[in-house]
């Protein structure tokens, strides 16, 4: 892969910090979009954005990234020598690749020392942020003062329809509730989930991270909403968020600091924190299905009975069907109770029901067992699938040792494809 140095350009009322790139000898173009106040906040000298944001896709087709344009030191040792043999570690099917630079240079600050960001998006992980930052004894020097809103692959498949609506409602949510706070408010739009297209959770971090690089001069310190507990941080899972303090500090820079913030909480502790926190009641908002809350899939099922756990649901009336919520109450505490064994968050979920004391009907009791059913099938199912694939790799590790393989481009090309489909 080989990384052009980044440009910049006007459209309309936006600035597009852009660098083009050859992936298995097809070339591209990568963009990152804001409004022009920010565009002096532009990093141009150095190409960090670029390195990280296309890191994932190397790794995964196995090309080494040759720069056309200079690196900060600091990204660039880190990068080659901690976050790379993280991800491998955490993604085996992602590859060791070399990282070749055209020299390093850094920044020049640009003046606002004081400007601490956090991405906003109104979900619990976020709110969670910047109630806690609001906090009287919170030292000034820590105190949220812009709030960042991103499009760089959370919202679904870009480009559809269906992304475009749930972004610019989220983004009406999220905007109307920073102005209300008095925050200064930055969107950053990109193309970059048309080139990796893995599921969003396995890059989330290195996305976003990415994407505030690019505005590197801007920001001091960057609060990154962590999904997961201290207890539950660990390399080898395939949501990068499992270890995100320390894939962030390996994305910082001389001049830019991000920091997990929420760790030391999980995610039903920062629930109830966020329940105490008025704003919330109004602009909540974590669905993952449409721009305002569904009521009904996973994300806000497991929002509104922890609230319920907490006897705060009703406050949330105004963002929540709860009618919808007591019909699909029962069958989603089974469900959680069938998969509490493997899933950090269900086992969360029935911790806090068992320490609020919240008692299952007899019918509920009936319902689990089928849910327990269909959950170790389920399970069963998914590791033949892994088996299935481990036995794949095993018959093309053979094959590449063949003569027929060294002899055919045939050959060569179709385990190639097999091994690493773009993207």
């Amino acid at each position: 892969m080989e990384i052009s140095p980044p440009e910049l350009s006007y459209l309309d009322d936006k600035v597009v910090v852009s660098a083009r790139f050859t992936c298995r000898g097809e070339e591209n173009t990568l963009w990152f979009k804001f409004d022009k106040e920010f565009a002096d906040y532009a990093v141009l000298e150095k190409s960090d954005a670029f390195l990280v944001s296309l890191l994932p896709l190397a790794m995964q087709v196995h090309e080494d990234i040759r720069l056309d344009h200079p690196v900060s030191e600091e990204i660039y040792y880190n990068v080659t020598e901690y976050l790379i043999p993280l991800i491998s570690l955490a993604m085996p099917e992602m590859g060791r690749v070399r990282v070749v630079h055209n020299g390093f240079s850094d920044i020049a600050r640009m003046g606002m020392d004081g400007v601490v960001g956090t991405g906003f998006s109104c979900g619990i992980d976020s709110f969670f942020t910047l109630a806690e930052h609001a906090r009287p004894d919170i030292p000034s020097s820590h105190r949220i003062t812009h709030c960042v809103f991103m499009d760089v692959g959370s919202h679904g498949v870009l480009g559809s329809e269906a992304e475009q609506l749930r972004f610019k409602r989220r983004l009406d949510i999220t905007r109307t509730c920073a102005t209300e706070f008095g925050m200064k408010f930055v969107v950053i739009e990109s193309n970059l989930s048309q080139f990796i297209q893995d599921a969003y959770v396995k890059t989330h971090t290195l996305r976003n991270a990415a994407a505030v690089l690019v505005l590197e001069k801007l920001f001091r310190i960057y609060y990154y909403s962590s999904s997961v507990s201290f207890e539950n941080l660990h390399v080898k899972d395939k949501d990068i968020g499992h270890s995100d303090p320390m894939v962030l500090s390996y994305l910082s820079t001389n001049h830019l600091r991000f920091v997990s913030s929420g760790v030391q909480f999980n995610r039903t502790e920062k629930t109830e924190i966020v329940s105490r926190f008025e704003p919330s009641y109004r602009y909540l908002n974590v669905c993952t299905i449409t721009g305002d809350n569904c009521s009904v899939c996973d994300k806000c099922l497991r929002t509104m009975l922890i609230l319920d756990m907490w006897g705060k649901l009703e406050l949330y009336a105004g963002v929540f069907d709860l009618d919808k919520y007591r019909r699909e109450k029962r069958r989603y505490i089974c469900h959680l109770l069938a998969t509490r064994s493997r899933d950090v968050f269900s086992r969360e979920r029935c911790d806090l029901m068992k320490r609020v004391g919240y008692k299952l009907g007899p019918v509920t009791g009936c319902y689990y067992l089928g849910y327990k059913t269909r959950h170790e099938l389920r399970v069963y199912t998914d590791s033949l699938m892994k088996a299935v694939l481990k036995r794949r790799r095993e018959i093309l590790s053979r094959i590449k040792v063949t003569r027929l393989y060294d002899e055919s481009s045939a050959v060569k090309k179709i385990v190639s494809l097999m091994e690493h489909p773009f993207p």
